[in-house]
């Protein structure tokens, strides 16, 4: 099951629904039909800086802040999720915390020149101190402001989940739009996109969101994946690691809660890096969606026209013809 946003299938729906009400003058009055589609809440999504953004947030538990900070990621992520992703770095009830060695990441936190000792921390961009080195949000203002990201506009991510049987085949490529060549490290990881224990704080019913659960390191596991970007020459690597690492939670199975997050960074994990690009499983690929042939048919009036209690059969092609939807030479059906 390859993991897409459901804004596609709205798109299609949206669209099919628009067609068929070109039809309108052809089906009789019936002052009981009901509406089928209710009204939605409006999100208010902050302003997009008009590239990818990353964070790393490091809590625990027992701590009550930290509930605002994962919620506060939560809504970011839920309005922006298209050019935000993150991952959490977080202290189990059961387990403690995580032993994500040889990166140690939370060491990694935690060693840096801003921290006073206190948790939460979230940390856009990987930076050491300073703005982008906070505490329990809200974080729209800085994601709006660019999130710490370096050169974002020139690298693009994608990452793109898969199932075969009990193994998830993951690909994240990564490309680079600018001049000359550039050597660049891939942070990457396995997340729970519900995690799959609860803070012992606050109502008990908060989870931590994209918990971290297992690096994808190079073939050696001494560190992150790194290779050479040089412009129209993307590359692409491939693990395959058991879809059991992600926990079932919240009416989720471990696949549907099975998320890939990945950051692109200029240097490995031993010191504070730019970020360049970041992506997930769950960012949808460039949508730009069309019907390719529509047809409606209708076998109680065969010379057109329809009335309450007919059966139509409605036979639709629809394609995505955005950029991404040749990555494989074809149309995205």
């Amino acid at each position: 099951m390859t993991s897409v946003r459901s804004t596609a299938y709205s798109i299609v729906g949206l669209m099919l629904l628009s067609i068929l009400a070109s039809f309108g003058g052809l089906i009789a009055e019936n002052n009981d039909v009901k509406s089928e589609l209710g009204e939605e809440p409006i999100q208010h999504q902050a302003t997009s800086p008009g590239h990818p953004v990353w964070a790393e947030y490091m809590g625990a538990h027992w701590c009550g802040p930290c509930i605002s900070a994962t919620n506060n990621l939560k809504n970011l992520y839920n309005t922006n999720g298209d050019d935000f992703t993150f991952i959490s770095i977080w202290e189990s009830p059961t387990t403690g915390n995580p032993n994500d060695s040889p990166i140690n990441r939370k060491a990694h936190i935690q060693s840096a020149s801003g921290y006073d000792g206190y948790i939460p921390k979230t940390v856009f961009g990987d930076a050491e101190s300073g703005t982008y080195y906070t505490g329990a949000g809200p974080y729209d203002s800085l994601y709006t402001a660019g999130g710490d990201m370096v050169d974002a506009n020139n690298y693009q991510l994608e990452v793109v989940q898969s199932e075969s049987n009990s193994q998830m085949n993951i690909q994240i490529t990564a490309s680079y739009l600018g001049t000359g060549t550039k050597t660049v490290y891939l942070m990457a990881a396995v997340t729970e996109a519900i995690g799959g224990e609860t803070y012992s704080a606050g109502s008990g019913s908060d989870r931590p969101p994209h918990l971290w659960r297992k690096w994808l390191l190079n073939s050696g596991n001494t560190g992150f994946e790194s290779f050479t970007l040089s412009a129209g020459s993307p590359v692409t690597k491939v693990w395959s690691v058991p879809i059991s690492l992600a926990r079932a939670t919240s009416g989720l199975s471990s696949a549907e809660n099975f998320l890939t997050v990945a950051a692109l960074l200029n240097g490995d994990h031993t010191s504070h890096r730019d970020v360049l690009s970041a992506a997930d499983a769950n960012m949808a690929p460039t949508i730009d969606v069309g019907v390719q042939s529509f047809t409606v048919s209708n076998q109680f009036a065969p010379n057109g026209g329809y009335v309450n209690g007919d059966i139509i059969d409605i036979d639709a092609t629809i394609v995505n013809n955005g950029l991404d939807a040749y990555n494989d030479g074809g149309d995205v059906r």
